[in-house]
């Protein structure tokens, strides 16, 4: 065989290994993933690969050609595994049945291509099946021309302290300000209705607390991104487009200056509610969800927090649900014994970061006022608690009774939290919110324009419970929005009523792979 076709060969399951990254990267653009995310996975993939056929080549010693198409075949249904074995769940499957499946498939793919691996038509189409899937992701990684970037000092320069839009810019009290995003937490209809889940004795527990809940709250969008990038900027940055997709609106004189700003580079901190409170002398700390990337410290805070992550971060366990080694994930936590509390592993701390959150907290200086606002990536799954909070087996299916455990984990611990911080800080103005609700009804393949409305009201209908001063809990409203509720803060730090928008509600379609 010719040295370039035997190197065109050669190069056939590579090609198959580098389409799921590309897929991937693409698939996920509107989430602002960072290439340098899953960049030296796909790289160390892809030597991999290589270097198996490598090896295959001098034990087996068949011809290139052959060889690279049963390598290029295992490839793809090693990368098919996370497809199938959810399209099994669906329908009943257990895990054992998920595994035989795949090995049968497995098995026959790499039959028919030592098969037919010696005819040239059958790698040509093999070839010709790998560009095709690396066509669409590759043009849109040529024409992404990245998330611009942005400094935290510009936006306190660009951002007046006196905005006639939100408040009047004049501060009348100064309390610590607390802001926890509880990710996928229902409000009280959902949990009732959907779930049969009475949730009355944690609301209790908030309003003897002095906490008001706005049991009639509803997300502006039913994505993080969106949704809390929003939030921070008072304002909705979205809107849909002329072909109904959701898209960032064009700048106006009050969002000119935040346009080059990124989704996650708001949320970490360059957006305008840090930039206010800063100006008012507070220290902005922000806590790291480790697990979810678009809650990193990115260099905007004055003070960062973080907990061990419990599992791996967000872009690796998308990675690893496609492929066999997706087991990795659950597998690092033993079911407890009925009565007996399991001890953590060292990867897996508390599971939900709030404890590590209570202890970051607790050690902050108090010489100024701070603003800290903590993504807390609980109740959303993988679901790593019981009602306990004793850390469990991790399942990679979602189901309504994991969900509801880690919620009861999360309730317990968000009080005691709230117990500390009054502790050390009675005056504390408090947000304990969600970013979206757990949209766990969409059917695989269902489109927005087949949600029925209780499907819609499960996906925006959240968590919004908010602990003001006296004097602010008459401008308090049960249908309080998001992006209504950063503008209360303001106009109770100011001291006046507060300038609400007008509210709108934008439910965007399920993503391909699992939902932030």
């Amino acid at each position: 065989m010719r040295p370039a076709r035997r190197i065109q060969w050669a190069l056939l399951p590579a090609l198959f290994c580098l389409a799921p990254f590309a897929r991937f990267y693409a698939a996920n653009l509107d989430d602002e993933l960072a290439l340098a995310e899953i960049r030296w996975y796909g790289l160390v993939a892809v030597a991999a690969v290589c270097t198996t056929t490598f090896i295959l080549e001098l034990l087996l010693r068949p011809k290139t050609a052959r060889l690279s198409a049963v390598v290029a075949a295992g490839v793809w249904v090693f990368f098919a595994y996370g497809e199938l074995a959810d399209a099994l769940a669906n329908r009943g499957a257990n895990d054992a049945l998920q595994a035989t499946v795949w090995l049968a498939a497995l098995c026959t793919a790499l039959a028919v291509a030592w098969r037919f691996g010696g005819r040239v038509g059958f790698r040509r189409f093999l070839l010709l099946f790998a560009v095709s899937t690396l066509a669409l992701p590759l043009y849109t990684l040529l024409v992404q021309s990245g998330a611009p970037a942005g400094a935290g000092a510009v936006r306190e320069e660009a951002d007046s302290l006196v905005d006639e839009g939100v408040w009047s810019g004049i501060s009348v009290r100064r309390p610590d300000i607390y802001w926890f995003v509880v990710d996928s937490y229902p409000g009280r209809a959902v949990l009732t209705d959907d779930f049969h889940f009475d949730n009355r004795d944690f609301y209790r527990a908030l309003e003897g607390h002095g906490f008001d809940v706005a049991h009639a709250s509803h997300a502006n969008y039913s994505k993080t991104l969106l949704s809390v990038s929003s939030t921070l900027e008072m304002t909705a940055l979205y809107e849909p487009g002329p072909d109904g997709a959701i898209q960032r609106v064009r700048p106006s004189a009050d969002t000119a200056r935040h346009a080059t700003q990124s989704s996650k580079e708001i949320i970490a901190g360059s957006n305008r509610s840090v930039a206010w409170l800063r100006q008012l002398g507070y220290r902005y700390v922000h806590f790291e969800a480790l697990r979810f990337q678009a809650t990193r410290c990115r260099g905007f805070e004055d003070v960062c927090l973080s907990a061990n992550p419990p599992c791996f971060s967000e872009a690796e366990s998308v990675l690893l649900a496609s492929t066999p080694l997706r087991w990795l994930e659950f597998a690092d936590a033993e079911e407890p014994e009925s009565g007996a509390k399991a001890e953590p592993n060292e990867r897996s701390t508390s599971g939900t970061g709030i404890p590590e959150l209570a202890q970051g907290i607790a050690g902050l200086p108090r010489e100024r006022p701070h603003f800290v606002y903590a993504h807390i990536y609980s109740p959303h799954g993988p679901h790593t608690n019981d009602a306990q909070c004793n850390p469990i087996q991790r399942r990679p299916m979602e189901r309504p009774e994991d969900f509801l455990a880690q919620l009861q984990c999360v309730n317990r611990q968000l009080v005691e939290l709230v117990e500390q911080l009054l502790r050390d800080s009675p005056d504390a103005l408090i947000v304990l919110n969600s970013d979206h609700g757990p949209r766990m009804s969409a059917a695989r393949g269902q489109t927005i324009f087949d949600y029925s409305p209780e499907q819609i009201r499960e996906h925006l209908s959240i968590l919004n419970a908010l602990r003001l001063p006296a004097d602010c809990r008459g401008y308090f409203e049960p249908d309080l929005t998001p992006i209504d509720t950063q503008r209360l803060v303001f106009a109770c730090l100011g001291g006046h009523a507060p300038r609400f928008e007008t509210d709108r509600h934008f439910v965007t379609s399920p993503r391909r792979t699992p939902p932030a």
